[in-house]
């Protein structure tokens, strides 16, 4: 944490804790008269875990709008295959939590790290996925991708960029 900028080290407690600008703490904050989520009615304390799972129609085409828009990151970037259909479907679970994980079947050519890679991310969460919490497994399977179609590209250019990338995760107007 020391290695971090100061401000990324005042940052991610608060971003780790949920204390973001959302309703919540907008209220605690006296920065708005109520908690409730500005873009649907159905959600009377907005925290940072409604935000990515809001209802309102709105936030429901940002969602489908960044979603896609991660998909072809991901083709840019010559993704393996695997890696690609798996992070794609599984954010899915953040909106839709009854998908799950478990179920996932896509062909891989290392199917024990696939797995092992999927069953790491598991443990991380969809929600970790959207904070940047990503399975050191998929960088070890995007370096045996990129060995095979002899790209020169670096496994670990591509993970880092992975975490910094805009995933899918509609920001509530203040």
């Amino acid at each position: 944490m020391k290695a971090l900028p100061a401000n990324l080290q005042r940052w991610t407690p608060k971003h780790i804790s949920g204390m973001t600008g959302v309703g919540k703490f907008l209220a605690i904050w006296n920065r708005s008269a109520k908690s409730s989520c500005p873009r649907c009615s159905s959600c009377p304390v907005e925290d940072h875990l409604h935000v990515p799972r809001c209802s309102a129609p709105t936030a429901a085409a940002e969602w489908s709008k960044r979603h896609l828009a991660f998909r072809t990151w991901m083709q840019t970037q010559q993704t393996a295959p695997e890696i690609e259909a798996f992070l794609f479907e599984y954010l899915k679970t953040v909106r839709q939590p009854s998908l799950g994980v478990l179920t996932f079947r896509a062909w891989s050519r290392h199917p024990h790290l696939f797995r092992s890679a999927i069953s790491s991310q598991a443990t991380l969460g969809a929600q970790g996925l959207l904070e940047g919490l990503v399975s050191p497994n998929w960088r070890h399977l995007q370096a045996l991708h990129f060995s095979y179609i002899g790209s020169k590209k670096s496994a670990n250019l591509w993970a880092s960029r992975l975490i910094h990338v805009e995933r899918p995760q509609p920001a509530c107007p203040l």
